[in-house]
């Protein structure tokens, strides 16, 4: 890895490069995922994020909280740098959807009320956002980026803030997805970020000008620190599309991996799955994946089945099994807590179902049937300067070996609290072990355990359902669900707990993908359901409810929210198609449905 020197904060790690190699690719950017329309060198970035500065120095002071409401692409990156080289703190937040805008616009003045913004940042195009209520009340001042201008500073040229930041000032203010509560500002210093590139280089092996390509929304950890940050430290380039250009031909992002020779690119689970299931033996015709040797997958928890299916279809691709690397990470940790490649320092374990729902951890034979076992991964080791333990989230002792716990992390990329929440930030940034070392962790809210060295994540505390004492993980409902009936639409399942006259009640919610919903093909559908699970976990549901996948309700970063589904079910607030209850064994239809939206 080349030196990147003694710097201590972005903007120096951004000069860095550009006195180092000023005409190396640094971003390119692909029109619909396809045609590279425009790309930046490091001397470029450089110029035109100093140009930004120098206009926003012009009227705003240090320090000043600035929305970055940019597309995904080139305007970004640089809205992001010139940001940080004004001394302004950068606040990625979604430019409202034209689609769905009265959503978009209640966040964006959320995260805006609760960080005391006084900018936002966009670009010309979207100069309608600026127009007197158009985004409700929001009151900022608007700056745009205009790229195309700027000339590169000199060596030594003043700081454009009025003075240098420190490592520990403020570099970033990151909003969580909010899919287990109220989206919360994580406070990420330049320290923290610096400390966390250089844990991802260490525990990725990550070279020197390495090539990389994202799809990923630039808002959230994944985007941000993994894919447009990270390129930075590593001196490579990375390429760019948008969310939407994957979202509509979920190719687009290995062609783009063949085409630039990348080395690394991350995705959420769901990413993977897309790419086998919409894609056919003939579409894969042509790909060369032998470069790709860091697919990142990152979800809570990974799956072991999508990881072996990917790597089933693209093995004739080129790709190899060891360059499939399950993750852990989150925004709280600036993004990587572990990270391990599949067959070396990550490993497919095999685990007694009855003790997971008694909370420990139990491997068994491969002679166990599917539904007296479970499949886990892990996600490889904590990453270089990491500490993650399992802790009993009540007593805050450590748990004992093979029993599942709360994973606390300590680490220099821990990040410094929640944006105004001193209180909550104490609790959660600032946990501390009963009898145990000193010291501070973060609590991360998953549970999980340390098995062999490798951190093994079985799910989110607060989204565990639990029945009769069991422990029940609910994506295993889900995954059971989703693929129960061909006409039940992928990623779009949501299961969780309503309380019950003797005990808690297993109720699973399901988007719907059928052009004509008649009786028939849903009551279909909700039995097979019932069957898939019940035969496969040994519970039967209480209630089977499919809807119009667009009534479930997502985070921006597109993961399901089960607490807000929950919400909706009991606050009778969900468009039913069609709904079942085990109360008599009664099915029933909601009158009115017809015609899903496939939105």
């Amino acid at each position: 890895m080349e030196d990147v020197g003694t710097v201590g904060t972005l903007a120096e790690l951004l000069e860095h490069r550009a006195a180092s190699h000023p005409d190396r690719v640094a971003y390119r950017y692909l029109d619909n995922g396809e045609e590279e329309s425009a790309s930046l060198t490091y001397g470029e970035l450089l110029a035109e994020s100093a140009a930004f500065a120098r206009m926003a120095t012009a009227a705003h002071e240090v320090g000043s909280k600035a929305l970055i409401m940019c597309p995904p692409g080139l305007d970004y990156v640089v809205a992001i740098f010139g940001c940080i080289q004004a001394g302004m703190v950068p606040v990625p937040v979604y430019p409202p959807s034209s689609l769905l805008p009265g959503r978009d616009i209640g966040r964006v003045l959320s995260v805006a009320n609760d960080v005391d913004a006084s900018v936002a940042v966009t670009v010309p195009r979207l100069e309608h956002l600026t127009a007197p209520g158009a985004m409700g009340d929001l009151k900022v001042d608007w700056l745009f980026v205009e790229r195309g201008s700027g000339e590169q500073p000199g060596p030594g040229a003043p700081p454009l803030g009025g003075r240098r930041a420190s490592p520990d000032d403020v570099a970033v203010v990151q909003y969580t997805s909010g899919s287990t509560g109220t989206p919360r500002g994580v406070v990420l210093t330049h320290r923290q970020i610096l400390s966390q590139l250089g844990m991802i280089q260490q525990a990725y092996g990550a070279e020197t000008g390495m090539e990389g390509v994202s799809w990923l929304p630039p808002y959230h950890d994944m985007g941000l620190i993994g894919a447009i940050l990270g390129p930075v430290w590593f001196g490579g380039a990375s390429t760019l599309m948008a969310p939407n250009a994957f979202v509509r031909r979920p190719l687009r992002w290995l062609e783009a991996i063949s085409r630039y020779r990348a080395a690394f690119s991350p995705a959420p689970n769901f990413a993977y799955d897309q790419c086998v299931r919409r894609s056919s033996p003939e579409d894969r015709e042509g790909l060369d994946l032998s470069s790709w040797r860091i697919a990142i997958n990152g979800a809570e928890p990974v799956r072991p089945a999508t990881l072996e299916r990917f790597y089933q279809a693209f093995a004739p691709c080129g790709l190899k099994r060891e360059s499939l690397w399950p993750s852990y990470g989150m925004a709280e940790t600036t993004l990587v807590i572990s990270a391990g490649a599949l067959g070396r320092n990550a490993r497919a374990l095999r685990v007694s179902r009855d003790a997971l729902g008694a909370g420990r951890l139990e491997q068994v034979g491969h002679d166990v049937t599917a539904s007296a076992s479970v499949e886990l991964v892990t996600c490889g080791p904590p990453a270089e300067g990491t500490s993650v333990v399992a802790v009993d989230p009540e007593s805050c002792k450590l748990v004992g070996p093979g029993a599942i716990g709360e994973l606390w992390v300590s680490g220099p990329h821990v990040a410094s609290g929640y944006w105004g929440r001193p209180a909550e930030s104490e609790v959660t940034f600032r946990a501390e072990i009963a009898g145990g070392p000193p010291g501070t962790y973060l609590r991360t809210g998953d549970l999980g355990a340390v098995v062999g060295g490798e951190v093994v994540v079985t799910g989110r505390a607060k989204d565990v359902v639990i029945i009769r004492g069991a422990n029940y993980y609910p994506h295993d409902f889900e995954d059971t669900m989703q693929a129960a009936h061909p006409d039940l639409r992928e990623d779009f399942a949501v299961a969780f707990s309503v309380p019950g006259e003797e005990t808690e009640q297993l109720v699973l919610v399901q988007g719907a993908a059928i052009k004509v919903a008649d009786h028939e093909t849903l009551a279909q559908a909700t039995r097979q359901i019932v069957r898939a699970v019940t035969d496969e976990h040994g519970l039967r549901p209480d209630a089977v409810v499919l809807v119009a996948p667009k009534h479930i309700p997502r985070t921006s970063s597109g993961k399901v929210r089960r607490s807000a589904t929950r919400d909706a079910y009991l606050g009778g607030q969900l468009p039913t198609l069609y709904e079942w209850r085990a109360t008599g064994n009664a099915d029933r239809a909601i009158p009115g449905s017809g015609t899903v939206d496939e939105a």
